[in-house]
């Protein structure tokens, strides 16, 4: 996953919230009596808002890890050093 599949997927989300949000405003309109309709909308409105809000949340862990991860990255390089360093040393110290 990376910035921009994040990116797309929250627009394409909220694209979607504001396409029914505006079907659902216009069913009120014309057809108030369609009550079926309008209460499915409204759950799916809020089923919507629901996942956006997990989205964010799983943005803000996936973001967390990743840094996570990169500092995890750093310490193994620092600790390969530090050991190529020690066997090299090790080695002059057999070699004496």
């Amino acid at each position: 996953m990376d910035d921009y599949t994040i990116l797309r997927s929250q627009v394409l989300l909220s694209h979607t919230y504001v396409k029914v949000q505006a079907s659902l405003n216009d069913i009120k309109m014309k057809h108030p009596n369609r009550t079926d309709l309008i209460d499915s909308m409204e759950e799916t409105l809020s089923e919507l808002q629901e996942v956006k809000m997990y989205i964010n949340q799983l943005e803000q862990e996936y973001r967390a890890l990743r840094q996570s991860a990169y500092r995890l990255e750093l310490i193994n390089l620092d600790l390969k050093a530090e050991n190529n360093r020690l066997t090299a040393e090790n080695k002059a110290l057999n070699y004496e």
